[in-house]
């Protein structure tokens, strides 16, 4: 009776441990928006269905002569549940699922290859006919304690923020480099698997340095790949603000430049006209004034709010609006705030950028442009509406879902782009977010964007 409970158990146990691991590091790279349900419950409900699984592999493996080949039957159904699930409850793009999917193979793959090789030294050279012996639980409990946390890490950093700055369509050269590289990681451990007897300590200890290099190698080439894709797209981005606040912060010192020209000059013009109005020349009068104001047009924008940064970004965007022929519909209430210079200019300017872009794509007399800018109890707020010709949406997502992260959404333009992303990112360094949702039937989409602007 002791045997059997034993058996159960550490049977039981030992599933669990393999496999539950690798199911939460399938789910935990990727942000909540992307899963069909809370991250919480989505985990909860995964961990309970391995308990599960781990509590009926005992029961079923009992049932039949051969315990191996009915344990690795077993293990093959439950991963092929635990795939689907994966892909039913993530709405991402395919390439991302698989990325992550190939990531957490090389995880299990190595744990299970370094339980393999010090099993061996444990049993005397032996390996038990059964799946999970005491010593075998016990190498799969200290493994997993030692590279779950780090998987975990690595997940939450590096993954996550892989997955969230890059877009599917610019994952080719990653998705194949990646694949290359695992492909190669698992033939070679698998060739030396096929060789090798590991009833010989000898054999066992020349292959275990091998091994603990080759995964030290596939982790850094991963590390390497993805932080340098990430690096490489945030620097783009980070010249592409530079390159727009510059341009934006010309047009702020002409405008300002230009007011104070104006105010200067405004004394002069006051004299002149005060002078004809004295001498009675109301006719001259009357064309003076025509000839002033003809000066003034362009000489200072409509002033939109107090904080001259978001002023500026307006008239600058509006005006380019209105060349092209799109009817702006602008209110602002917005004096100094505690969000920097650029991040104004990342976040405003990249969203009314896409805003104009968008409305020009559209037919004459369906270019409309809605902004609002206010602040309310230290945060401030921006919403901007627009016609939207076409939207694509990244994964699984659809445009009843409401507002949604950047993530969402994939550049419908060559080499990518939206800069959705770099709003999201300036609005989360000030305790905000940034929302963008696509209104499929009136053809309109819409930017939030709500920061912390207390001083």
């Amino acid at each position: 009776m002791i045997e059997s409970v034993s058996f159960f158990a550490r049977h039981a146990l030992g599933f669990f441990l393999q496999l539950a691991p690798c199911s939460v590091l399938c789910f935990l790279p990727f942000l909540p928006p992307t899963l069909r349900f809370s991250k919480e419950r989505t985990l909860a409900c995964v961990v309970v269905a391995e308990a599960l699984m781990a509590l009926v592999f005992p029961l079923f493996i009992v049932a039949f002569d051969e315990q191996q080949l009915a344990a690795n039957l077993y293990m093959l159904a439950a991963v092929l549940l635990l795939a689907m699930a994966y892909f039913a409850l993530v709405r991402e793009a395919l390439a991302k699922k698989l990325l992550v999917i190939v990531l957490v193979m090389f995880y299990a793959f190595t744990q299970y290859c370094a339980v393999v090789l010090l099993l061996p030294f444990l049993n005397g050279g032996n390996f038990s006919d059964e799946t999970y012996t005491a010593r075998a639980l016990a190498l799969w409990a200290v493994t997993t304690a030692v590279m779950f946390p780090v998987g975990v890490a690595v997940s939450l950093k590096v993954v996550r923020d892989y997955l969230r700055e890059i877009e599917p369509a610019n994952m080719g050269r990653d998705f194949v480099a990646v694949m290359v590289v695992s492909v190669g990681y698992f033939a070679v451990v698998i060739g030396y698997n096929t060789v090798i007897d590991y009833s010989r300590p000898d054999q066992v200890a020349l292959f275990a340095p091998l091994l603990l290099l080759l995964f030290v190698q596939e982790g850094l080439a991963w590390w390497l790949l993805m932080r340098e894709s990430v690096r490489r797209k945030r620097d783009g981005e980070r010249q592409k603000a530079l390159e727009i606040q510059r341009l934006q912060y010309d047009n702020i010192m002409h405008e300002m430049e230009s007011a104070r020209r104006m105010r200067h000059d405004m004394r002069h013009y006051l004299g002149g006209l005060a002078n004809l109005l004295d001498r009675g020349a109301l006719g001259e009068a009357r064309a003076y004034l025509g000839e002033v104001a003809r000066r003034g047009e362009g000489g200072v924008g409509a002033r939109y709010c107090e904080n001259a940064v978001v002023n500026g970004l307006l008239q600058h965007y509006v005006g380019l609006a209105e060349d092209e022929g799109v009817r702006c519909d602008v209110q602002a209430a917005c004096d100094d705030v505690a969000v920097s210079a650029p991040d104004l200019t990342v976040m405003i300017g990249n969203a009314m950028e896409n805003a104009v872009r968008a409305c020009t794509e559209m037919p004459e007399g369906e270019r409309w442009l809605r902004v609002r800018i206010g602040v309310i109890g230290g945060s401030m707020a921006v919403q901007i509406e627009n016609p939207c010709r076409e939207v694509r949406l990244a994964g699984a997502r659809r445009a009843s879902d409401g507002f949604l992260p950047a993530a969402a959404f994939a550049s419908t333009r060559q080499g990518g782009g939206l800069g959705l992303a770099s709003i999201e990112r300036a609005a989360r360094a000030y305790d905000g977010e940034a929302s963008f949702r696509f209104d499929e039937p009136a053809r309109t989409f819409t930017t939030r964007i709500r920061v912390n602007a207390s001083l």
